[in-house]
């Protein structure tokens, strides 16, 4: 069962359920990551038709690109990306997202990585043992993950698998998909507050993906 949701139909947080996620109808709003009910936040930022068709070609060919940046240097470390369409829009968006992520979480310098992926690079629910990601699909489907009480109610969650196999087998695992394009913020396991880690994979697709994730360096 998979679910892509209008942002109008997703859960807003109305009662306190620790786990769930919210929409932030403007950007300003992913600072309510901050609250321990939440552990995944999403937001959808205008559409740009010229980061699309940038975002399009640097799908063609697989790569990856990993670097620590500063919210002030990330632009000209986005220098090397091939010359196209929408090369100068895309350098300003990411460069945009490094400073609203080292702004909202006080950081000096940033994990940047921005990949493009023939296949899902994650196909399998999990969660990463990190304070903090956001991650952002620049082209294709947009991140998959499970929220329900059986996975996210606990604060000692150790072993995903078994959890996993018995939702499918009792018919009760809730797949929901980001819209494409969103931004995300995800908890890790690493969260100071005790709320616990999104459990989350790639999207189960057979097209190409450009995704950027930004971590605390």
């Amino acid at each position: 069962m998979s679910n892509s949701i209008p942002a109008n139909e997703w859960a807003s947080g109305k009662n306190s359920r620790i786990g769930q996620h919210f929409i932030a109808d403007q950007v300003v709003d992913l600072a309510k990551i901050y609250k321990n009910e939440f552990s995944l936040g999403i937001w959808e930022p205008p559409i740009s038709q010229k980061r699309e068709q940038y975002a399009k070609q640097m799908a063609q060919k697989e790569f990856s690109f990993v670097k620590i940046v500063k919210p002030d240097t990330v632009h000209e470390a986005l220098s090397f990306l091939p010359e196209g369409v929408g090369k100068q829009e895309t350098q300003q968006w990411v460069a945009y997202l490094v400073d609203l992520f080292a702004t909202l979480f006080g950081l000096d310098d940033v994990g940047l990585r921005i990949a493009s992926h023939q296949r899902p690079m994650c196909p399998k629910f999990h969660f990463d043992r990190i304070g903090v990601r956001l991650v952002h699909s620049l082209y294709g489907k947009g991140s998959e993950w499970v929220e329900h009480p059986l996975f996210l109610q606990s604060d000692k969650i150790t072993k995903i698998d078994p959890w996993i196999k018995k939702a499918e087998a009792d018919k009760i695992l809730q797949i929901f998909e980001a819209p494409s394009g969103a931004v995300a913020l995800m908890k890790g396991a690493n969260w100071k507050e005790g709320t616990p880690p999104v459990i989350h994979r790639s999207p189960q697709h057979d097209q190409c993906r450009v995704v950027l994730t930004l971590d605390q360096a």
